[in-house]
């Protein structure tokens, strides 16, 4: 009997060689039985060797050119599996306990997306601001606007289910496509913030200056989230370890 994965980890790329091998061994160490998640690499024609690190781990790669990273995971969501779908980015790292955690959260609570603590890694430490960024400031933003929280695409879980009812992200947008995602889900659906850290290279960040990419960021998110009317379903949970 051919077993049906719970689990699709999906992740768009384009000429990620320096970071995708390290981004899908990490997921390829999950805690749970290899059987109960799938890996799907969704490429946008690299030049490099990412296509080749793709085809050592995943189940599945497409290859496609794609007009946005919106495109890819899009792709990507078409061919998966699982009832849950995992969009990480190609320089995001998880824990081995990620997968149980996204099992056990979506088998005792009622939630369509559900969102981790993001931060930053190097080689010489990790910035911590999961906390600070996305558990203590989403539950200050949806007190005092009732409006949508502070999300990345470096990793958004949602139900298969969701993101058929919305038809996946949005492929007109360059930007900020991860808060539109999720904004649209949860004007019907719960949103929670799961008890999970990913980490992500501060490539950009590190590009740019640290305090110029959060202003950016911030700048970016804000302008677009108030520029709506919106009202969404959020679910407070316990404080991220």
């Amino acid at each position: 009997m051919v077993l049906v994965p719970e689990i699709s980890f999906i992740i768009p790329c384009f000429n990620e060689e320096k970071y995708l091998e390290k981004t899908l061994k990490s997921i390829s160490l999950q805690s749970i039985p290899r059987e109960k998640y799938e890996i799907i690499v969704s490429d946008g024609k690299s030049s490099d060797k990412t296509l080749e690190i793709a085809k050592k781990y995943a189940d599945k790669v497409v290859s496609k050119k794609n007009k946005s990273i919106s495109h890819g995971r899009n792709l990507g969501a078409r061919i998966a599996k699982g009832k849950i779908l995992v969009f990480l980015d190609a320089d995001t790292l998880i824990k081995k306990s990620f997968s149980k955690t996204i099992l056990n959260d979506f088998k005792n609570f009622e939630f369509d997306v559900g969102i981790p603590a993001y931060n930053f890694m190097s080689k010489k430490n990790v910035i911590i601001i999961g906390n600070m960024l996305v558990a203590k400031t989403n539950e200050l933003i949806h007190a005092f606007t009732k409006k949508c929280w502070v999300v990345s695409g470096a990793c958004i879980v949602c139900s298969k289910k969701a993101f058929e009812e919305i038809r996946g992200f949005n492929e007109n947008l360059n930007l900020n496509e991860d808060v539109d995602f999720v904004k649209r889900i949860s004007i019907k659906k719960k949103v929670k913030l799961i008890n999970q850290k990913v980490y992500s290279s501060p490539r950009r960040a590190k590009k740019i200056g640290l305090v110029n990419f959060v202003i950016y960021s911030f700048k970016n998110y804000f302008s677009y989230l108030f520029n709506n009317d919106f009202r969404g379903n959020y679910e407070k949970t316990e404080d991220i370890q």
